[in-house]
């Protein structure tokens, strides 16, 4: 009898086991930084760039509504995603420590190159990172440039953590830091939008010629996605969707950068 019993049991336990599993991804969350530009950017109550509209298109393919959440500061963006509460980040690099918590794209998505940004009139030669030796550089907070970058930064180099491009820019033209090292493009973009292109210059070569990838939260039943993601973006690539989108993102950056000065010069 206690056989029976334990038959049904276990047959029982088989049959409702796939009901007890994660509901597949219906509903997903998307984060970004704020302010990276062609990549992503805040602009007008609305979040534009390459990879949002990656996103959308492949997320309205596989017919998963989505939401894109309100901006935060980056490192608590990050923060949200190791205690699962968004989906999915975009536009980041794959690190050691980010791997605890995020799956990330096979394929690197985007070039995101790497820049050391000086006060003009205050270059230095620069031929690699012991370049940097000796001098105070600073960093935006809860930023990463690669594993190799990090390693080499925690062990040599002088670097602060400082919140925002504003503020890291600020500080090298007030001689608070030698040098900013920063995303090329949105380094660019920021001096640009902000009319310092004329007092802070980026040297050459790039120090890390970087990539970005998606990241799907560990905690969340929508990292199931990610093989189709992976699928779907080596499809974008060599169809040069990509290069098309980021072309045309940096463009409309530059239009709303125009409108912005228009706007200011009438008040």
């Amino acid at each position: 009898m206690n056989l029976v019993i334990l038959f049904f049991a276990l047959l029982l336990c088989i049959m409702v086991l796939p009901t007890t599993q994660a509901e597949p991804c219906q509903s997903i969350t998307v984060s970004a930084h704020e302010n990276y530009p062609p990549f992503h950017w805040y602009y007008d109550g609305e979040f534009y760039g390459v990879t949002i509209d990656i996103t959308k298109q492949l997320l309205e393919r596989y017919q998963v509504d989505y939401q894109v959440s309100s901006p935060v500061p980056w490192k608590r963006l990050l923060e949200m995603a190791k205690h699962g509460r968004t989906d999915l980040l975009l536009g980041l690099k794959d690190t050691p420590a980010r791997r605890e918590f995020l799956n990330f794209t096979s394929a690197p998505v985007l070039n995101n190159p790497v820049a050391v940004f000086v006060k003009k009139g205050e270059e230095f030669s620069f031929i690699d990172w012991r370049s940097l030796i000796g001098k105070v550089g600073n960093i935006n907070l809860g930023d990463s440039h690669g594993e190799a970058f990090d390693n080499f930064a925690n062990q040599y180099l002088n670097i602060q953590q400082v919140k925002g491009l504003a503020q890291n820019f600020q500080m090298v033209l007030r001689g608070r830091a030698d040098y900013f090292v920063t995303g090329y493009y949105p380094g660019i973009s920021y001096l640009s939008n902000s009319g310092l292109q004329d007092e802070i210059v980026a040297l050459t070569p790039f120090a890390v010629d970087g990539y970005i990838h998606f990241g799907f939260v560990k905690d969340s039943g929508c990292d199931k996605l990610l093989a189709r993601f992976n699928q779907d973006l080596a499809g974008l690539i060599k169809t040069e969707t990509i290069a098309q989108l980021f072309e045309k993102n940096l463009m409309l950056w530059q239009s709303q950068l125009n409108g912005e000065r228009q706007r200011l010069e009438l008040h």
